[in-house]
């Protein structure tokens, strides 16, 4: 895995790069001092997977470089360096995975790192949301395949709605931009929804959409999410990115923005 850490002070650099050593033994490090010479490095290598960026420099501030660097490369995971915790919610705010309390060491990034693979981990049992980036739903650790598009965006949109009730008049007018509700709206509608409970039924979770009169919701209670993690206060596998593919998703993401 190839790895850049930017701190200006070079004391400070070689604590930082000897931690992310022994954190990350197979690790392929590049240091700068300079924000201009991390910039210019990653346009030539759009392999680098993490930047560990200090927030305090002279040449330029770590926020500004890590918006920098997203720009030239959107999956590239970003960890802050800082002696301050104030850093922490602008950290998250923009995009970073993380930030890291001075003095850096080993066993604080390895922490850190363990974070960033919880989702994988939970993924293995029971039945996973992934909402950061494009959304995705997985049971016992595989891909649940939905054989209509609009059925995939309509357990999204549920789990979107944290457990609230939703009519089906409300599911029409949101994944099928239709707010006439016509007969023609209303069979389409009946069809989704089977579908939906079918490709569940198959990986053997049914019970995750609850029905009711009218209407249809999301049993939390069975469900491992990303966004439902976000609400009780983990905010590192947020990136700034919220159901991608969804235009209806962007309410949500700019509340979250906006925390």
């Amino acid at each position: 895995m190839k790895v850049i850490a930017v701190d200006d002070e070079a004391g400070a650099l070689r604590v930082l790069t000897q931690a992310i050593s022994e954190a990350i033994p197979d690790a392929d490090i590049t240091g700068f001092q300079s924000g201009e010479e991390a910039v210019s490095h990653l346009l030539r290598n759009p392999d680098i997977r993490v930047a560990f960026l200090d927030i305090q420099m002279r040449d330029t501030d770590g926020l500004t470089l890590g918006r920098r660097l997203k720009k030239i490369l959107p999956q590239l995971d970003i960890v802050f360096c800082t002696g301050f915790s104030e850093y922490g919610v602008e950290a998250c705010n923009m995009q970073a995975k993380g930030y890291l309390l001075k003095p850096i060491t080993a066993q604080k990034i390895t922490k850190l790192l363990e974070r960033f693979r919880a989702p994988e981990d939970v993924t293995k049992n029971g039945i996973y949301a992934q909402t950061f980036g494009n959304f995705s739903l997985f049971a016992d650790g595989r891909l649940v395949s939905f054989s209509r598009a609009k059925s995939q965006e309509m357990v999204a949109y549920l789990i979107d709605r944290r457990g609230s009730g939703v009519t089906r008049k409300e599911l029409a007018a949101v994944i099928l931009e239709d707010d006439t509700y016509s007969r023609a709206t209303q069979s389409y509608l009946t069809q989704i929804i089977a579908d939906a409970c079918k490709a569940l039924r198959q990986v053997g979770y049914e019970d995750l959409i609850v029905k009711h009169y009218n209407s249809y919701a999301i049993n939390n209670a069975m469900l491992h999410c990303d966004l439902y993690d976000y609400d009780k206060g983990d905010l590192s596998r947020f990136h700034g990115e919220y159901m991608t593919q969804y235009s209806w998703s962007e309410l949500t993401l700019g509340e979250m923005l906006r925390d």
